[in-house]
């Protein structure tokens, strides 16, 4: 939980960067660009909003969350590892050794670090929810010439992550696929 604390002091913040993914903004990445079916894991899971999603599409799915509180919401639906992800996904022995695949909505303050630790690991398809701002801004330059997306997903509609109105940044779905 080493990172909980600087995201909770962010101003207007919500605790450890919260921000439920709404249904809606899964459609665009399942129907255009899904995973591989089969293992999926959400490794900054919350309340459990995108594997109920995942669920209702077939997919079995494993979840990371650090929050206890959370735990209540996700021990029901899947099995879920409580913990860092950025420091749990570089132990291999918690990591499935099936082919698996990766979708998140990663927590914004921590979402390039996020983005390396999944690529880090030996997940087949990986999907993360990224603002549009991201392609162009000087601090992800590396991580995108490191790292080039095989597909993209644009979110035509906004979403809106806390129930009042959409949210002012457009998004989409940065994918890689592993052969």
């Amino acid at each position: 939980m080493r990172w909980i604390s600087q995201l909770s002091s962010k101003a207007g913040r919500r605790e450890a960067d919260f921000y439920a993914t709404p249904p809606s903004a899964l459609a665009p990445l399942l129907d255009e660009c899904p995973p591989p079916m089969g293992l999926v894991i959400e490794p900054a899971a919350g309340d459990g909003a995108i594997v109920k999603v995942l669920l209702e599409r077939g997919y079995r799915v494993g979840a990371f969350e650090l929050r206890e509180q959370c735990m209540l919401d996700l021990a029901p639906l899947c099995p879920t590892a409580m913990g860092d992800w950025l420091l749990m996904s570089r132990d291999p022995e918690l990591l499935p050794v099936v082919p698996w695949s990766i979708v998140t909505n990663p927590p914004f303050s921590i979402a390039r670090e996020f983005a390396e630790a999944c690529l880090a690991t030996q997940a087949q398809y990986v999907a993360l929810l990224l603002r549009i701002n991201v392609e162009a801004s000087n601090p992800w330059r590396k991580f995108w010439e490191a790292h080039p997306w095989t597909n993209r997903v644009v979110l035509w509609k906004r979403p809106s992550f806390t129930g009042h109105g959409t949210d002012a940044c457009n998004y989409f779905w940065a994918v890689w696929r592993r052969a």
